[in-house]
């Protein structure tokens, strides 16, 4: 599905559906919807830009989302973003597989700026003469924060693969000319095949080159180079894909010290004891935990295979599965 704008009228109508003043108000008020938000991460902080709850802004980014973002097409090959394509989907191109190679794009939403959303958005508005011009920029001015594409907004992961697509484009391509597959998951690159040119460091090269036309970078010390299985993300890539004992470790203390606390539950004892495993996030109250289980619980489920649910892997899926619906059934209980 292509869309194009041809009309003032339709950008203001059908994709903004909103008034060409109230749009104006917006964009010199739009500095005031962000709020600042910092996640917790392995070597500090990473700050996102969230809209603010019901604010004008997070209502003319949502329509632009659905009435027109959506309706750009992107690569089969893209995870990341993606309705109904899961970290899982990402992997499984990838199975049974001699090499490896993971790549990391460095300040993914950050190198995203004006200059490149005019340059790649330029493509679909097509309305005559000057009009052209302002439409474009009060697009860009509705889906940028400081001249940048902030993560945490709504329209900013879409933007980011519609961006991104054509070096998707290019890297399939070359890839395609040595049998090595490609996927990507937002700023996760992975590659893998059989033939042992994917490990050779012009390979790398060439795709820091493709990258770097749209100005992005790969992050060196993100690189990752693995032979007959490679380890992502909590999961194990080899003949098939399962979890790896580190993903399972937390869950299963976590499981572990709920069911030891069962008959003497209390509460600031429980918690002590679960941060003490070390979680990206400390959990500080019985609906923190519940959500926490409850994440842990849709990323497992995600994981089965439906087709063949009497195989080992997903018999011990299933197994943490139960055992979590009870720890947050018992926990919704107190």
């Amino acid at each position: 599905m292509q869309i194009f704008i041809y009309k003032e009228e339709y950008f203001y109508d059908k994709i903004l559906s909103s008034s060409k003043a109230l749009i104006e108000e917006t964009i010199r008020d739009k500095d005031k919807f962000y709020k600042e938000k910092k996640i917790p991460k392995k070597n500090g902080d990473r700050t996102l830009f969230c809209l603010k709850k019901d604010c004008p802004l997070s209502k003319v980014q949502q329509n632009i989302r659905m009435n027109f973002l959506n309706k750009i097409s992107i690569p089969d090959y893209v995870y990341g973003f993606v309705p109904n394509h899961s970290y899982k989907d990402f992997l499984l191109p990838h199975t049974n597989k001699k090499y490896y190679i993971r790549l990391d794009i460095k300040n993914f939403f950050d190198s995203i700026n004006s200059e490149i959303l005019s340059e790649i958005f330029s493509y679909y508005f097509q309305v005559k003469d000057v009009v052209n011009d302002v439409l474009l920029h009060q697009f860009i001015e509705l889906v940028t924060l400081n001249d940048k594409v902030p993560q945490g907004a709504i329209t900013s992961p879409i933007i980011s693969n519609i961006i991104f697509r054509q070096l998707d484009l290019r890297i399939r391509k070359y890839c395609a000319k040595f049998n090595i597959t490609y996927t990507r998951y937002a700023d996760d690159l992975l590659f893998s095949s059989d033939n042992p040119y994917l490990h050779k460091d012009f390979f790398i090269k060439k795709i820091k080159y493709i990258v770097s036309t749209k100005g992005f970078q790969l992050n060196k010390g993100k690189v990752r180079y693995d032979k007959d299985f490679i380890s992502l993300n909590g999961f194990v890539v080899e003949k098939n894909i399962r979890l790896s004992r580190k993903k399972l470790k937390n869950i299963s203390n976590t499981l572990f010290i709920l069911e030891r606390y069962k008959n003497k539950f209390n509460l600031n004892i429980v918690l002590a004891e679960i941060n003490k495993i070390q979680l990206k996030k400390e959990i500080s109250s019985i609906s923190e935990l519940i959500n926490y289980l409850a994440g842990y619980r849709s990323f497992l489920i995600q994981l089965l295979d439906k087709e063949n649910l009497e195989n080992f892997e997903n018999k011990k899926i299933l197994k943490y599965i139960n055992r979590i619906q009870t720890a947050i059934i018992f926990l919704d209980s107190q």
